[in-house]
Parts: C-alpha cells; structure tokens; sequence
C-alpha cells in the first residue's frame, strides 16, 4: 500500500519539534500520534469548562461560609465563658472587682469614717470583725453597709448524710391497720336511701353493708325498702328479706320509714303493721350503743332523736306519695314541727335532720316559713340546719 504523503503543516510542526530538541536537550518531544488542537478548543472554552469553573467557584463560597460560621460560633463562646467568669469575680467581691489576688478588700468597700482591717493578723491567720456595728461616730448604727465580715469563716467542711452500708430490712415500725383517728367533736356517720328496689341493688346492698367502713358510728336508711312505682301489693318476705340484709351491718343502723312501704301500699294500715313489727327502734335490735334515743309520742316507730359529740340528731316520718286522709296527714306534720322546735330550742346546736321526701306543698305544715322547722323562731336558735333526705322531686 503506498504511503499517503503528509500534509504541510504536519511537517512544518515536526520541524519546530527538531528545531526545540536542539535548542533544549533532554526535552521530550510530542510524539506523532499526539492529537491536534481541534479548531473549537481553538476558538474558546467548552460548556463543559465553563460548568467546571462555576462548581469550583461554588465549592470554594460554601467553604468560605462554613469558616465564616465557625468563627462567629468559637467567638460567641469564648464570650460566654469570658461574661460567666466576670460574673463569678462580681459574685465574690460585691463590686465587680476581682480581688483574688490582691490579698485585701478594695479600697472602695470600706464606708468613710471607718477603719479598714485586713482579713489576716500577719501571721496567716484569719481575724474577726468587731462584734459592735459600724456607727458614725454618734453611737447610732451607720445606714452605710459595712463590707467587714461579722464572723470568721469556718475552714472545717460541714455535716454530710451518710448512708448505712448494711441496712438491716426491718421496718422502723408496724404500719397500723386501724382506723384513722377522729378528732373530738366529730361524728362520722353514712346516709343510704331508694334501696333495694330490684334484686340485684339487694346483693348489691350485702356487698355495702359488709363493707362498712370502722370509723362509722351509725348508719341512716332514709326510706323506700322497696318498690313502690307499680303499686304492687306490699308483701312481708319484702320487708323480711331487707331486715335481714340490713342487719348484717357492723354499726347501729336508724331506719327512716317511705311512701313505698306505708301510704303507696294497697292496704296502708298493713303496710303499717308490717313495719312496726319489724322496724320499731331498729337501731336497738342488733346493736348495743349509748345514744339517749327520744321518740315522738304517737309516732314512737317513725321517729327519733339524740344527742352526739354537740351535734342534735333528728329522724322524721316525712313521705311523698298519696295523701290518704289529709287532716292526719297534716296533724302529723304539725306535731312534728312543734316536737323538732322544741327540741331545737332545748339543746340549741347544729342539727341534722333525717326525713324521706322532697319538701313539696303537701309538707307545709313542717316547712312553713311561720310554724315549720325552718321557721325563725326556729333557725334563729341554731347555727346550722341540715337536711338529710333520699327521694328526689
């Protein structure tokens, strides 16, 4: 294959490269198979190039503001360090000057008039303060503080808590399973009422009564044993069965007679004789206690008052539902008020009383504003009158 003849300018450049050899020995010369220069690399930067540029000029700014950070974070700490330790030297002096090694107060901190002393006798010692106060020559106490210390520091380190290293695992004392004391004067009593209707709330009941707390001193049922919405006939294994929940109460238990059990029954005078049987003076029939019970003469099963730790006791035949006979059902009203009156103004103390209804019109006679139990003559007599009742209006 004949060989291509070479071009003018490839031999004018290989003559330069013989002309340097020369001139330069030792000097390594392009060989042929360098590539040329083309004419675009010629001409001016590729876009290549000139994204190259651009990303070393980005990487050098984002190095430069990293340093920038640096600086101003090691600047703003070394302040705070420099700010805590000034504040440390304020605290030690009181006047912002540091005197830790001058070895005596500044002169500024001794008040005019007075003596400055130095916290040594010479000998290394530390010395007191005089015991009498700074004055100003008049034998008054100077308004001016004084900075001279009033006591020489104790240079023994104060009582730490110690640990034992081998605790003994014995309780310091038996906790007590008894109840909380009662201060004087205090009686601790319970309220119950509307209950049992159904027999669930009846096992629900022997759950509560044998759940009464030791600190009770009496408990109160303020009427309904049972239920009388319906206008059922009111049987006697009902009242039975709530005098054998009730008694298996630990304390004395004051029953308060409801509608449900008397005037709602069919029969009222049954219903009557069928808790009179049962429930007279049932606070005395499985309990034995030393409250002086008085009764209201008539109504001795339906009623009941006594005295406790200053506090007057009072329960009261006071029902809801049907009115019967509306002249004996206000006589009992009426005779009631005059009996709690009276007892009122006898003993004169905080009362509490216990009734069954919610006061309606058909209780006037007991709550008018002239003759009832919380009329004037009454209320003005007492500090305090509560009462404690279990039907809702």
């Amino acid at each position: 294959m004949a060989n291509t003849p070479r071009s003018p300018r490839t031999s004018a450049k290989k003559q330069r490269q013989h002309q340097a050899l020369q001139e330069s020995p030792g000097t390594s010369v392009e060989t042929e198979t360098e590539m040329e220069t083309s004419p675009a690399e010629a001409s001016g930067p590729t876009p290549k190039m000139v994204a190259a540029r651009r990303r070393r000029l980005l990487i050098g700014l984002i190095v430069f503001l990293l340093l920038v950070l640096v600086g101003v974070a090691v600047g703003i700490i070394v302040s705070s360090m420099s700010s805590g330790s000034s504040s440390q030297r304020e605290n030690q002096d009181g006047l912002g000057n540091d005197n830790s090694n001058s070895g005596e107060p500044p002169s500024s901190a001794t008040p005019e008039g007075s003596t400055p002393s130095s916290p040594t006798d010479g000998s290394g010692s530390l010395t007191t303060a005089p015991e009498t106060p700074i004055t100003d020559g008049s034998g008054v106490p100077s308004e001016t503080t004084g900075f001279v210390p009033n006591s020489a520091p104790t240079t023994s380190p104060e009582a730490s808590l110690t640990f034992s290293t081998a605790p003994s695992g014995e309780a310091s004392a038996t906790p007590s399973l008894a109840a909380v004391a009662i201060p004087p004067g205090i009686t601790t009593f319970r309220v119950i009422g509307d209950v049992p209707y159904t027999p669930r709330q009846a096992r629900e009941l022997v759950v509560q009564m044998n759940a009464i707390p030791l600190d009770t001193e009496f408990i109160v049922h303020v009427g309904d044993i049972r239920n009388g919405g319906d206008k059922l006939v009111c049987y006697l294994s009902e009242y039975e069965s709530v005098d054998e929940i009730l008694s298996l109460s630990p304390v004395p238990l004051f029953l308060i007679m409801g509608d449900n059990e008397w005037n709602d029954c069919p029969n009222v005078d049954e219903g009557l004789t069928m808790w009179n049987n049962l429930f007279t003076a049932y606070e005395s029939k499985y309990w034995t206690h030393n409250f002086n019970i008085t009764r209201l003469a008539g109504w001795e099963s339906t009623t009941f008052a006594f005295l406790n730790k200053g506090t007057l006791f009072i329960g009261l035949n006071l029902v809801g539902g049907r009115v019967v006979n509306r002249s004996a059902w206000d006589r009992r009203l009426a005779d009631q008020a005059s009996w709690t009156i009276g007892l009122i103004r006898e003993h004169m103390v905080p009362t509490v009383i216990f009734g069954h209804a919610f006061p309606t019109e058909n209780h006037d006679p007991l709550f008018l504003p002239n003759d009832g139990i919380y009329s004037r003559r009454a209320t003005e007599l007492v500090a305090d009158c509560l009462y404690e009742r279990g039907q809702t209006p």
